[in-house]
Formats: structure tokens, C-alpha cells, sequence
């Protein structure tokens, strides 16, 4: 693939979470018979280890479809991150660890909610 396509099958695979949840794995799956190197390929690995088949997250927890992000809600974690990453004027060797610990809290906050409130009590 050529630059330009990487990055367009790229924001393909980043926007999925889009896509109603019933056409996210068909949608997947079309976009995984693309890959045309290891590198993609590898890419599509960890997509599919991380995101769709994800332990903790399901792909009904991934699709943002018809969800409204409000303003205050994501201005609010903005703020957070900021003020747990040090500042606004982020690097990306700031940034990516800040991200790692957010995901990590996510988990244990999830694992959390499913002992206390278990879905269909």
C-alpha cells in the first residue's frame, strides 16, 4: 500500500466504533481482507485482539452510533488528562503513557461495575 492508502484503511479501521454495532465485525472483516503486508496485517491483529474480541469490551461497548458526546462530558476529561499528563502542551512521549493509564483505570473501573452491578440483576 501506498502512503495516502495506509492512512485512509488507517481511519477506515479507526472508524468502525461509527458503525452501528451489528455491521462492525462484517465492516471488519471486509477491511481485513485488505491487508496487503505484515505490517497491516499486524495492525489488523492487534485490532481485532484489542477491540473486537477484547475480554473486558465488547463490541456492543465500542460502537458509539447515535451517541451524543456532550460538550461538558468530553471538555471534562480534556481537562483531566491535562491535568494528569502535566499541562496542555502535551508531547507525544507525554501523551501516550497518560492514554496507557487512562485504559488501565477504564479496565479496573469496568471489572469494578460488573462485580457490583452485574448486567440482568
Amino acid at each position: 500500500m501506498k502512503k495516502a492508502s495506509i492512512h485512509t484503511y488507517i481511519r477506515n479501521m479507526m472508524a468502525l466504533p461509527f458503525l452501528p454495532a451489528a455491521d462492525i465485525e462484517q465492516a471488519f472483516q471486509l477491511l481485513a481482507a485488505r491487508a496487503n503486508s505484515e505490517q497491516i496485517t499486524r495492525f489488523v491483529i492487534y485490532m481485532e485482539e484489542q477491540w473486537l474480541n477484547h475480554p473486558i469490551f465488547d463490541i456492543d461497548s465500542l460502537s458509539v452510533y447515535g451517541i451524543s458526546a456532550r460538550t461538558n462530558d468530553t471538555g471534562g476529561w480534556h481537562n483531566s488528562m491535562n491535568t494528569k499528563a502535566g499541562g496542555q502542551d502535551l508531547t507525544f512521549y507525554r501523551l501516550v503513557p497518560a492514554l496507557r493509564a487512562e485504559a488501565e483505570d477504564v479496565q479496573y473501573e469496568l471489572r469494578y461495575l460488573r462485580v457490583v452491578c452485574p448486567l440482568g440483576e
